[in-house]
């Protein structure tokens, strides 16, 4: 069984203290939310942060949205998720 973690919001210094809990309690994955609330960031640019910040667990959207290309084109979309693939050092390690 694998198990994943959600987390939102904007308090970096604790989203980044509980990203390296979740990974030291052994958890799997991590997923930040993405919106356009004032209660979270823009996802991926958070993900990007914690792949620095933690070695194995792996990161993802817990939702993303293209609400049309003038928010979030799905080209770039693509590009987001090829950078934090490589940044999360392809994806972590596989198991």
């Amino acid at each position: 069984m694998r198990l994943a973690v959600q987390i939102w919001g904007t308090d970096l210094d604790a989203v980044k203290a509980y990203a390296r809990v979740a990974e030291a309690m052994g958890y799997d994955a991590l997923r930040y939310g993405d919106g356009l609330w004032p209660w979270t960031h823009e996802g991926w640019t958070v993900l990007a942060t914690l792949a620095t910040l933690t070695r194995r667990i792996r990161l993802g959207p817990a939702v993303t949205y293209i609400l049309d290309a003038a928010y979030r084109n799905p080209s770039l979309l693509a590009q987001l998720a090829t950078s934090l693939d490589w940044l999360s050092a392809n994806g972590r390690t596989r198991r």
